[in-house]
């Protein structure tokens, strides 16, 4: 997307958790909810991102999935190099995962002092006996940046959540 910093791109790679792909549940009975929570301990230096499968308290009933990523961010400085062509070595990978169900990001501690900032998103789930790979699924996952600096506006901590709705 368009860096709202000046010329170049905000960047995100996604890649499957090599260690835990994921899974899908198409009888029902299973817990899919995601929660990614991050201390961003007021001005000194950030916690590390914990993300928890299956913090909700219900079933995500038949046709729920969970897929475990990385994500890691990258800026471009210009508008002409793609993100493909991003440097993403300095990064480090944020662990998340995508669901059908609900995601929810919270930021504890946020640098501008305050309450923790939570915000949450439910997906939704398919039908596994008329699965098609076009079908009417959405899935959401939560993402947290920490220590964001834009002009004017100072240095902030964003809880966000990413949706991928067919």
């Amino acid at each position: 997307m368009p860096s709202i910093a000046g010329s170049g791109r905000v960047c995100l790679r996604i890649e499957q958790d090599p260690d835990d792909a994921g899974e899908i549940d198409c009888d029902g009975g299973t817990n899919y909810d995601v929660e990614l929570v991050v201390d961003s301990a007021g001005l000194g230096a950030n916690g590390t991102p914990i993300v928890s499968v299956g913090t909700g308290a219900t079933d995500s009933g038949a046709g729920a999935a969970v897929i475990r990523v990385r994500a890691t961010p990258a800026l471009t400085t210009d508008g002409a190099t793609a993100c493909e062509g991003a440097d993403y070595s300095p990064a480090s990978p944020i662990d998340t995962a995508f669901t059908t169900a609900t995601a929810k990001s919270t930021i504890l501690n946020p640098r501008q002092g305050g309450a923790q900032t939570s915000i949450t998103l439910a997906g939704t789930p398919f039908d596994c006996d008329a699965w098609t790979a076009n079908g009417p699924a959405s899935i959401v996952a939560p993402n947290a940046n920490m220590d964001v600096t834009l002009p004017v506006v100072g240095t902030l901590d964003i809880a966000q959540l990413l949706r991928l709705q067919d």
